[in-house]
């Protein structure tokens, strides 16, 4: 081989080995039209080859991911903006900015640029400045709420966040951006808030109404019963006493509907208010209450009270589920028992809770009824002349306080009614729960 000839397969050496060079750094290149005549660099050719092939093959790869992703940024229906490490805008899909000639002016540029484009103002500017330095030097997300007017003039509501990414190194890659367009949720809200508030007016205007209406009905019925015991003052032939008893009794049922109206619109109206409760107290409250004619001197009514702990509690609430369940358990008593009828009234106080256990040897209730006693207006049996609103008043009342009931009934052998409240200790008391 002359002089010339080794400095030819020289420079052809080092154009390959530069070429390898590009090829292993993934730099674009040509290879030469025609591989080396030299036997001893075709080797190095042909290497060459297999790594331009690789590197051609990549390039198809990264370009079909990046068109993939790109069409799932381009396609999401939220706002998504990407801004280098020198916060420059990298990428913004076409919910963002719709106008595509705008999108593409915007790559390589700055918000600030953008910003004046748009004509925003200085201090909207110096705000988003402020914002971007604020989560690249804290490294955390940060979200907002903003509103602002779109070229028709209608006010648009946003929820964005920016949050940044940072290379192994520390150093800043990228800050991403989405927004979500919440102007229709707002609007909602609007319209549920103004619905909620007329809703809590019509509400109020009821309660108050039942409130007046069952008091301004109750006179009359109390004088009307006032009226009946005076005429048994006199001597009335007993084939009017038959009438009188009729009148008293329907007397006494329409009583007993407005009493559990007024008592159901207080529980709706009347915030709970929680003080320190006398079990024993309550529970006489409670059987001193009862009307006179639910009460049956053959049924023997008995109470014991365990108080391991001092007892805190909605003493009016209390005292109507007491009410409400021992008038209930007198007034469905089996006529044919009567003699040996009983109500056994027990209450247990702990810590946690207090428990409250009403057991009775009357008619029973059905098993395919017991699913619905706590329903509104509900009445399984006309015995009792009940309202159907007892029942329910205890629901309502064990739900606003926190409380629950376990039934156990069999027909014609008796029901047991067991009620778990919740001792309302004044640490323990939850933020809706304000002690009286």
């Amino acid at each position: 081989m002359n002089q010339l000839e080794e400095e030819q397969l020289i420079d052809e050496l080092r154009r390959l080995t530069r070429m390898v060079e590009k090829a292993t750094d993934g730099v674009d290149f040509s290879l030469p039209p025609h591989p080396p005549q030299s036997p001893l660099l075709q080797d190095l050719y042909q290497q060459l080859v297999k790594l331009v092939q690789a590197h051609e093959h990549q390039q198809k790869i990264d370009s079909s991911q990046r068109a993939f992703f790109q069409r799932i940024f381009d396609e999401l229906p939220v706002e998504v903006v990407i801004f280098d490490q020198d916060l420059r805008y990298r990428y913004i899909n076409p919910v963002a900015v719709k106008d595509d000639e705008v999108r593409q002016w915007m790559i390589g540029r700055t918000d600030a640029d953008y910003c004046r484009f748009r004509n925003m103002s200085e201090e909207f500017l110096q705000q988003r400045m402020e914002l971007h330095a604020r989560v690249v030097k804290t490294g955390e997300a940060y979200s907002i709420y903003q509103a602002s007017e779109d070229r028709d003039g209608n006010v648009r509501h946003y929820v964005r966040q920016l949050f940044p990414v940072f290379m192994p190194s520390g150093d800043l890659e990228m800050l991403i951006g989405y927004g979500l367009e919440v102007t229709e949720i707002k609007h909602k809200e609007a319209e549920l808030e103004k619905k909620n508030a007329e809703l809590e007016k019509t509400n109020a205007e009821l309660d108050q109404f039942v409130y007046r209406t069952s008091h301004d009905l109750r006179s009359p019925v109390v004088s009307i019963l006032g009226l009946l015991n005076l005429m048994e003052l006199e001597d009335v032939p007993p084939s009017l006493q038959r009438y009188i008893e009729m009148i008293r009794s329907r007397a006494f049922k329409l009583d007993g509907v407005i009493r559990d109206i007024v008592n159901f619109s207080r529980i709706s109206r009347q915030e709970i208010q929680v003080e320190a409760v006398d079990p024993g107290e309550l529970l006489e409250q409670a059987l001193e209450d009862i009307p006179e004619h639910v009460r049956t001197p053959q049924v023997e009514i008995t109470h014991e009270v365990d108080a391991q702990a001092h007892w805190f509690a909605d003493s009016f609430r209390t005292h109507l589920l007491l009410s409400n369940l021992i008038s209930n358990a007198l007034k469905f008593q089996d006529p044919a028992r009567l003699e040996n009828g009983f109500v056994k009234v027990r209450v247990k106080v702990q810590d946690q809770e207090a428990v409250i256990e009403i057991e009775d040897n009357g008619i029973g209730i059905p098993e395919d009824q017991q699913p619905h006693i706590f329903d509104l207006f509900f009445r399984g049996t006309h015995q009792g002349g009940g309202s159907g609103i007892g029942l329910y008043i205890v629901r309502e009342v064990l739900e606003r306080i926190g409380g629950r009931i376990e039934l156990d009934s069999r027909e014609g052998i008796g029901t047991r009614f067991s009620i778990f409240l919740p001792n309302l200790q004044p640490e323990a008391l939850s933020p809706n729960l304000t002690p009286g």
